[in-house]
């Protein structure tokens, strides 16, 4: 069979309008009572350590000082007995972040040679049995005019969040970015906008691990449950001031008094931690809390721009197909969900492109979503069965159609008007080929370190395209082989394609597939694809191939 040469688009989309993702609740939540260590005071900034699953927490005593606190994990709960830490004092005192070091970042008061007070965001970490002098964190033009402040850093420890009222505020405390120069110093802190910022109060910011996804609370949005509620927003580009516009957990999360702090722990016992008052004049305590992760991960999606990868594809002979990733564009429409027979996007425009979707094998109408691209705008929308979309398009116009529905591998269309068309109607056909038992994918970019078992980076954007189907067909299980070329000792080569084999199986593994779902084999040198006479044909056997197989 000759080549034949395809270009894909891979989709990544939401499938929610935005009524309904307004309208969403996070079901089977439970606050979990956290006995051992919440008291008849303000409790407080929980941060658990990701090794030792350590809490850190705040207490406030009879003098209405809030000192730090620690306690250990068991297994099943934190130690009745939590442990004051020395570098307590007169002022307050709140840890809220630690480092895979063991550093901890802390905002307090210290008192200089002079006797001065001098306040801010400090470092110190437990060394030869004693913590470390408190080290200053250096923010350029840091500049707290308010009493309440908190912050949060990213799993890398190169971003901080902070809330504060200082330059630019919207009102009182805004939620600031700042990035790392060096060991101690920081940019100057920057605003992230009025889409997360109100006149009121946003503080305890929470990054989570994509450095995208952010947890706050706040009492100047519309919409909460109480006095103060936990909000999230997605950013959606480099800037840091555009975000998603914020989404309230809900009332299995908020309550008609203050929620000031969500956090992740990284127990399945305990996933999540919120300081609550339960009323709005209670006292703080720390809840654990469970939610449904599959509705929190819905929940995010939602707020996600339409995401296109552009992918090329060529059919390399029976039941093998090649995948080469590249670029990635990000839209800011949200698919329109439309279960209407016929569906028009509207232009004011000169021809009519008319669009439906098949299964190739069988010549029947599928469910779709289809994404477009014309020169002067991007659209998507859902196609129901037996449905068609009418595409209003310019004189001369590219319409680029990209099309994506369960079970099957994405297709892409070029619709090219030229001048003789010109107030007339296109009826385009786009086949889908059905995810099939047995195919084998060779992808381009699944590369390591020569020699190694190490991935490169550029690995990330075909792996993630193979979580997708895993993810999306949960009756389908994938083998993966590895394969190398014949030069050097064959049994280093055999050893060197299973290990590369078991690595890409733990990057599928950590991206939340079922192990039990993934085989690995490693052939070594001994199924090549070409020649193995010159280095450009060598390169060709060098290859990790995967095998769609059928869930026992």
């Amino acid at each position: 069979m000759g080549m034949k040469k395809l270009i894909l688009i891979l989709i990544l989309f939401t499938a929610v309008s935005e009524k309904n993702v307004l309208s969403q609740k996070l079901e089977n939540t439970a606050l979990i009572a956290l006995d051992s260590i919440n008291s008849e005071f303000d409790d407080s900034s929980p941060f658990v350590e990701s090794t030792s699953k350590t809490l850190f927490f705040s207490k406030r005593n009879k003098a209405g000082d809030t000192d730090a606190f620690i306690a250990e994990w068991n297994g099943k709960s934190w130690s009745k007995n939590p442990i004051f830490l020395s570098i307590n004092n007169r002022f307050d005192n709140e840890i809220y972040h630690v480092d895979s070091n063991g550093r901890i970042y802390f905002q307090k008061a210290i008192l200089n040679n002079a006797g001065q007070a001098i306040f801010g965001i400090f470092t110190t970490e437990f060394k030869d049995g004693k913590w470390s002098a408190p080290v200053r964190q250096s923010i350029k033009y840091f500049n707290n005019k308010s009493s309440d402040q908190s912050f949060c850093l990213n799993n890398q420890g190169d971003i901080m969040l902070i809330s504060m009222q200082s330059y630019f505020s919207y009102g009182v405390e805004d939620i600031y970015v700042s990035f790392r120069k060096d060991n101690n110093s920081w940019t100057e802190p920057k605003n992230l906008g009025n889409s997360i910022n109100t006149p009121y109060e946003e503080f305890t910011p929470f990054l989570d691990d994509d450095d995208r996804t952010l947890f706050f609370s706040s009492n100047g949005h519309p919409g909460g449950f109480g006095s103060k509620d936990i909000w999230v927003s997605y950013r959606l580009d480099s800037t840091w001031t555009k975000w998603s516009a914020p989404l309230n957990l809900g009332a299995n999360v908020n309550t008609m008094g203050m929620e000031m702090s969500f956090r992740k722990t990284g127990l399945s016992q305990i996933p999540f931690l919120v300081v609550s008052s339960r009323t709005s004049d209670g006292q703080s305590d720390i809840f654990g809390l469970k939610l449904n992760q599959s509705d929190l991960d819905s929940l995010i999606r939602s707020m996600k721009p339409v995401e296109i990868i552009y992918t090329s594809i060529d059919t390399v002979g029976d039941g093998i197909v090649k995948i080469d990733s590249g670029i990635t564009i990000n839209l800011s429409d949200t698919m329109d969900t439309n279960d209407s027979l016929n569906t028009h996007l509207l232009d004011s425009t000169n021809n009519i492109l008319i669009i439906s979707t098949k299964n190739r094998s069988n010549n029947q109408s599928i469910p779709s979503l289809v994404i477009y691209q014309t020169r002067f705008k991007s659209d998507s929308n859902y196609l129901a069965r037996d449905s068609v979309l009418e595409i209003r398009c310019e004189w001369l116009d590219t319409v680029v159609i990209n099309v994506r529905s369960q079970y099957f591998l994405p297709q892409t269309k070029t619709i090219i008007f030229e001048n003789r068309h010109f107030g007339i109607k296109l009826e385009e056909e786009i086949f889908l080929d059905s995810l099939e038992i047995g195919k084998t994918i060779q992808f381009e970019h699944v590369l390591f370190k020569r020699g190694t078992p190490e991935l490169l980076d550029q690995s990330n954007g075909d792996l993630d395209y193979v979580a997708q189907i895993l993810n999306k067909n949960e009756d389908l299980n994938i083998q993966i082989a590895g394969h190398t070329d014949n030069s050097g000792n064959a049994y280093l080569n055999f050893i060197l394609s299973e290990k590369r084999a078991n690595t890409i199986k733990k990057y599928l593994v950590d991206k939340g597939i079922n192990p039990a779902r993934i085989e690995t084999k490693g052939y070594g040198g001994t199924q090549p694809i070409a020649s193995n006479e010159s280095e450009e044909t060598m390169k060709l056997n060098r290859r990790v191939e995967f095998k769609l197989l059928k869930n026992k």
